[in-house]
């Protein structure tokens, strides 16, 4: 593969109003405010300054949790707050108020997503929980839990042992057809909410070492499904499902992708990210990842999670030292 001289990478950390630099989640909502999950701290950034929400033991309505680990806007602009001890949160920007919820399969929260039914999905490290909520939050009480509908799914074994690691849920999306993509330890599969019924496209290896198989999803604009994998990602499209090799393995469980405006992806796996041109356009046979960047080899530091913004900037969480701004446009 070719390597593209290397691109300038802006970074943003403590120094810029980070609370801390371990990024597990990034998003844009829909007024253009930035929004980073961080071991200590949900941040929001306004592209000059950061607010740091974080726990108030005197404020029942401040956020439940500092470790923050799953983000998500739904369909009128709440922000939807995964932690990894204490539950959910939902946001109302209109009040900036955080409501909570703590009746989940799981306190530990790793992910979420919503589909065209309204339906909140929340992927735990047990289940999939359903949750159903009314569009307004006008009511005196920080708890949800009178207020909402929880239903709670076990995909993976038809058994109630909960403790089961191949029950920890790794991704969810729901997808522009309405059907909710399902990312387990044990599987990718398909739930349809208009059918209730669960597919299981494809089976996860079994774990090496007690290292567990995880797959990330990023929807194409043509609607095929992408699916990043340790060393490979796929490529969903109606019945074919297709792998592309990444030029090099990787160590580490989580790929992540994202794709810019032109339809590229960009694919992290920790110390490299890599960038395949005319995505939906290329095959496994054809396809040519060019290696856009490489974190130091010394040294732990490398991406979580990726973003773009509307802007078409690309953001690059990190394991620890904050974020990496890349323009496209300013490529040195």
């Amino acid at each position: 593969y070719l390597f593209a001289q290397t691109p300038l990478l802006e970074r943003i950390g403590a120094a810029e109003g980070l609370s801390q630099g371990m990024i597990f989640d990034l998003l844009q909502d829909r007024q253009g405010f930035l929004w980073f999950a961080t071991k200590d701290g949900l941040n929001r950034y306004d592209g000059y300054s950061f607010q740091v929400f974080q726990n108030n033991p005197f404020d029942p309505y401040s956020i439940s949790d500092n470790e923050v680990q799953a983000l998500m806007e739904d369909h009128l602009g709440r922000i939807w707050v995964g932690t990894v001890n204490n539950g959910l949160n939902v946001l109302d920007p209109q009040t900036g108020k955080f409501h909570h919820l703590n009746n989940l399969s799981s306190q530990n929260i790793l992910c979420l997503a919503q589909t065209k039914d309204g339906s909140i999905w929340a992927g735990t490290s047990k289940s999939v929980d359903r949750i159903r909520i009314p569009d307004s939050l006008s009511f005196n009480s920080p708890n949800l839990e009178a207020s909402v509908q929880v239903d709670t799914f076990h995909w993976e074994l038809n058994t109630t042992n909960t403790q089961s690691p191949y029950n920890r849920t790794v991704d969810l999306l729901g997808a522009k057809d309405g059907k909710l993509w399902v990312s387990t330890f044990l599987q990718i599969g398909l739930y349809d909410p208009a059918t209730g019924l669960f597919k299981t496209l494809r089976k996860n290896p079994p774990p090496i070492k007690n290292e567990y198989f995880s797959s990330l999803f990023q929807e194409g604009a043509d609607g095929a499904m992408w699916a990043g994998q340790p060393g490979q990602v796929l490529r969903f499209s109606g019945t074919k499902q297709d792998v592309f090799l990444l030029p090099e393995p990787s160590a580490y469980p989580l790929t992540d992708m994202v794709f810019d405006a032109a339809g590229n992806i960009f694919v992290s796996t920790r110390k490299q990210i890599f960038k395949l041109n005319a995505a939906h356009t290329s095959s496994p046979k054809t396809a040519r990842f060019d290696l856009f960047y490489r974190f130091p080899n010394e040294g732990i530091v490398g991406t979580t999670k990726l973003m773009l913004d509307r802007g078409g900037l690309i953001w690059i969480g990190t394991n620890g030292y904050g974020l990496r701004k890349y323009n496209p446009g300013n490529p040195r």
